[in-house]
C-alpha cells in the first residue's frame, strides 16, 4: 500500500513531494527497507522530498538537510552532521540523539575557536555553532559516545585531561556498544557509551571509573 501510494504521488512528476510520516505504521525491518528504497528513489528522480517524522534516527538517516521544529517554528536548519555535532540550543541537543546536558558558565576563549566552560568543577573545552552569540552562561552538551571511560585503579585521581570520577550505577549492553551510567562525586550523573565492547567487558556495575572528554568533543549551546 505504501508503494502504491508513492507511485500515485510521483506519476505526475511533482517538483516537491510532501511525505507526512509515511513509514510510521510499519514494523522496524520493513521500515528500514523502505527508508533505503525512498532514498534510492529520491536520488534517481531528483525531486525534492520533504519528509516529516518524529523519529530522530530516521531523520538523520534519510535527510540531506534537517529542520528541527518546536511549536511550529524552525529551531535549527542544517545537515545531519551539523545538527548533531553543533546544536545551537539545549532543545536541539536533547531532541536529536543522546547527550549529557550540564548547566555551565563561560570562563573564556581558547585556541582553535574553542570556549572554556565550567560546570560544578568540571571544565571542558567546547565548540560553538558559528551563529551562536557570545555567551556568559549556557549548557554543555556532551554526546554519550564522546565521553571516555576507564577503570579507576587504587589511588587513581582525576587528571588534567579528565573531567570526573564516579561509580557505575547502570550498565546496558546494546550489542555494538555498552552504555554506562556513572554517578559522579560532584553529584552529577553522566552517561558514557563505549563502542569497544571487548574493553567494556571488564567494567561492571559498582566499579569506580574516571571519565574524560577530548577538547572540542563537547558543544556549548544556548539555554532555551
Amino acid at each position: 500500500r505504501q508503494r502504491v501510494a508513492m507511485a500515485r504521488a510521483l506519476v505526475n512528476d511533482p517538483d516537491v513531494l510532501l511525505l507526512d510520516e509515511p513509514l510510521g505504521a510499519l514494523d522496524l525491518q520493513l521500515r528500514l527497507h523502505m527508508q533505503e528504497e525512498l532514498r534510492r528513489l529520491q536520488r534517481s528522480l531528483g525531486n525534492t522530498f520533504i519528509f516529516v517524522t518524529h523519529d530522530q534516527e530516521e531523520a538523520m538517516r534519510m535527510s540531506d538537510r534537517i529542520a528541527v521544529m518546536e511549536g511550529g517554528q524552525i529551531r535549527q536548519l542544517g545537515t545531519p552532521e551539523e545538527i548533531y555535532e553543533l546544536p545551537r540550543s539545549r532543545f536541539v541537543a536533547s531532541f536529536i540523539g543522546h547527550a549529557n546536558l550540564l548547566p555551565a558558565r563561560v570562563l573564556g576563549k581558547m585556541e582553535a575557536g574553542l570556549v572554556l566552560a565550567e560546570s560544578d568543577g568540571m571544565r571542558l573545552a567546547c565548540r560553538t555553532h558559528p551563529d551562536t552569540p557570545a555567551l556568559e552562561a549556557g549548557t554543555i552538551a556532551v554526546r554519550y559516545e564522546k565521553v571516555g571511560l576507564r577503570p579507576a585503579a587504587a589511588g587513581d585521581e582525576v587528571g588534567a585531561d579528565d573531567i570526573a570520577k564516579g561509580r557505575v550505577v547502570e550498565r546496558v549492553y546494546f550489542g555494538s556498544a555498552v552504555r554506562f551510567t556513572v554517578a559522579c562525586a560532584n553529584g552529577f550523573t553522566l552517561t558514557a557509551q563505549v563502542a569497544d565492547v571487548e574493553r567494556a567487558r571488564g567494567i561492571a556495575e559498582g566499579d569506580e571509573v574516571i571519565l574524560s572528554c577530548a577538547p572540542g568533543a563537547a558543544a556549548l549551546v544556548e539555554n532555551d
